[in-house]
C-alpha cells in the first residue's frame, strides 16, 4: 500500500509540474509549444524533431496539444487515446525514431495532452527517412546505414572546420574545382592551393589562391589525406565517372 501511494504521489507531482509549466506562462518559448487537437502529422514531426535537436542534457521540452497556440486558451481534446496514437506515429515517422512521453492532464475541466521530449543521444533527427539506392529502387536506409552516412559526412566536415580560414592543398583527380557539370574530366589533374572558407555537413567552400571566386564542393566528392611536404591537410577531389 505504501509503495502504491508513493507511485501515486510521484505521478501527481509529475502532472502538477506539467500543469504549472503550461499555466505559468501563457506564451510559447524555446521549449514549450502549444497546438490545437487538429494539428497535422507534418507539424508534429517538425516539432518533435526541432525539440530533439535543440535540447541539451537534462533539459526537457513540452508540446501541449489542446491549447490555442496564440492565446493560450485551453481548448481540450476529444479523444486522448487516438491523439496519443497519432503523436506516436509521428514520432515513428522521424529519423531516427523519436519516442516522447505522453501524459493526459485535466486543466480547467478539459483534457490536454502533454508530449514531453527529452535530450536525445541519437540527434540529429530529421522529419523523414534517408533513402539509398538498392538495385533499381530507392529504399529507406536502415538505422545503421543512416548512421554510417551521417558519420562519414560529419567526420569530414568536422576535420575541415579545423582548417577554416587556413590554406590547404587540394589535389584534383579527373575533375574541375567546384560543383560543376560535367563532374568528370580526365584532362584535369593536379594540385591547387586553397583556403577553407566555410563547411557544413554537406559541402565545403574553397577559395583558390590567385583566383577571383569561391568554389563549392560536395563532401561526397572528397577524401582527406595529409600533405607531408607542406605539413597541412590534403583534400582529394575526385570526379564522378559517367
Amino acid at each position: 500500500m505504501a509503495a502504491s501511494r508513493g507511485r501515486l504521489l510521484l505521478m501527481d507531482a509529475s502532472e502538477q509540474r506539467l500543469i504549472e509549466r503550461l499555466t505559468r506562462r501563457r506564451s510559447e518559448d524555446n521549449f514549450v509549444e502549444r497546438k490545437p487537437q487538429s494539428v497535422k502529422a507534418g507539424e508534429l514531426r517538425r516539432t518533435l524533431v526541432a525539440f530533439s535537436n535543440s535540447l541539451q542534457d537534462l533539459e526537457t521540452a513540452v508540446l501541449f496539444i489542446g491549447v490555442d497556440d496564440r492565446t493560450g486558451e485551453i481548448l481540450g481534446v476529444d479523444n486522448a487515446d487516438a491523439l496519443e496514437k497519432r503523436v506516436a506515429e509521428a514520432g515513428e515517422g522521424c529519423f531516427p525514431v523519436i519516442r516522447p512521453r505522453m501524459t493526459v492532464l485535466q486543466v480547467e475541466a478539459k483534457r490536454v495532452l502533454a508530449v514531453e521530449i527529452g535530450f536525445s543521444p541519437d540527434k540529429p533527427h530529421f522529419a523523414g527517412p534517408a533513402y539509398v539506392r538498392s538495385g533499381s529502387r530507392s529504399v529507406k536506409a536502415s538505422d545503421s546505414l543512416y548512421r554510417d552516412l551521417l558519420t562519414s559526412h560529419c567526420t569530414i566536415a568536422g576535420e575541415l572546420l579545423k582548417w577554416k580560414d587556413k590554406f590547404v592543398t587540394v589535389r584534383l583527380v579527373n575533375k574541375k574545382l567546384g560543383n560543376t557539370n560535367p563532374e568528370w574530366d580526365p584532362s584535369i589533374n593536379g594540385t591547387r592551393e586553397c583556403k577553407v572558407v566555410r563547411c557544413d555537413p554537406f559541402s565545403v567552400t574553397l577559395y583558390e589562391l590567385g583566383s577571383m571566386g569561391e568554389y563549392i564542393e560536395p563532401l561526397s566528392h572528397l577524401d582527406l589525406d595529409w600533405d607531408q611536404v607542406r605539413n597541412r591537410r590534403l583534400i582529394i577531389v575526385r570526379g564522378t565517372p559517367p
